[in-house]
Parts: structure tokens; C-alpha cells; sequence
């Protein structure tokens, strides 16, 4: 029950700043998508009390469940960035994700098995919407959800550079 109030007052929140601050970046109200069109390369970054870095999202594959969700599984890597800043700021890794897309288009992904991992830092879930922009690609709007600070970070933003084909 905590998760699912936490997770409406991030959607809330979200909605709340795409109406704010990113004007002409998104369309007013996305289509019913192929499910195959949420596939492929997101790069992006997010903000962390630890500094600034690079995200970059596969979305491998999208399947549609009865309930009208999506199951998704992919993998996350996280970079350095140029101005980063902070104490792990340097780090990069990557490890597979599997999660849900629910209907009205807020991903959720879990970290699985680590595939290069970071030392000293830890694997985190994601939590964002998935925005369609005008000119077609999609777009991950949202935050890294660290075990025990769901605060720790905020501001992910990615966008789909590299639809599957």
C-alpha cells in the first residue's frame, strides 16, 4: 500500500513538472502505443546527493500482460559525466532490470544480476513515465529509487536516441 501511494505521488509530481518546466518537449497526451515501440536506446542523466551522472536504458523487450500492463526487461548503465561533481561522481556500471509499464505509461524497473559492477555503489530501481515527444521518440521522465532513501535521487531524464528496429 506504501509503494502504490508512493508511486501515484512521484506519477502526480512528475505530471506536475512536465506541465511547468518542459514546454514543446512533449506532446499534451500520448496515444495508445505498439508495445514495440518503447524498445530500445534511452541516454540521459540523473542527479544524486553523490553528484551527477549518465544513464543509459535499454529496453530490450515489452510484453502485454492481461491486466493491460507491460512486462519489461532490459539493462541500466550509469557513466560519469563531464561536470558531474561529487564524492561518486566517476563511477559507472550496468546490471539487467526487468519491471512493468502500467497503463497509463509509468515504468518501473528492479535491478537484477550486475553485468559491470560498481564498487562502492549500489543498484537502484527506476520510477518515471514514459512521454511521447513530437517528433516520435520517447521519453523517460523520473528518478532513480535507491533501497532505504527513496530520495537519494531525482531529475532522470532519458530519451529514446536508438528505437529497436
Amino acid at each position: 500500500m506504501k509503494l502504490r501511494a508512493y508511486r501515484h505521488s512521484v506519477a502526480f509530481a512528475l505530471t506536475a513538472a512536465l506541465a511547468a518546466g518542459l514546454p514543446g518537449q512533449v506532446t499534451a497526451q500520448a496515444p495508445v502505443p505498439d508495445a514495440r515501440d518503447w524498445t530500445g536506446a534511452y541516454g540521459g542523466s540523473y542527479q544524486c546527493r553523490d553528484g551527477a551522472h549518465g544513464i543509459h536504458v535499454e529496453i530490450a523487450s515489452v510484453t502485454a500482460e492481461e491486466d493491460g500492463s507491460y512486462a519489461v526487461s532490459g539493462v541500466l548503465g550509469f557513466f560519469p559525466l563531464i561536470d558531474g561533481g561529487g564524492p561518486m561522481a566517476h563511477v559507472a556500471g550496468s546490471f539487467a532490470v526487468a519491471g512493468t509499464i502500467t497503463p497509463d505509461h509509468i515504468i518501473r524497473l528492479e535491478p537484477l544480476d550486475w553485468l559491470v559492477e560498481a564498487p562502492g555503489y549500489g543498484a537502484a530501481a527506476l520510477l518515471g513515465e514514459l512521454l511521447l515527444r513530437r517528433d516520435g521518440l520517447w521519453q523517460i521522465l523520473g528518478m532513480p529509487v535507491v533501497p532505504g532513501d527513496q530520495l537519494a535521487c531525482s531529475d532522470l531524464l532519458a530519451t529514446q536516441f536508438l528505437p529497436a528496429s
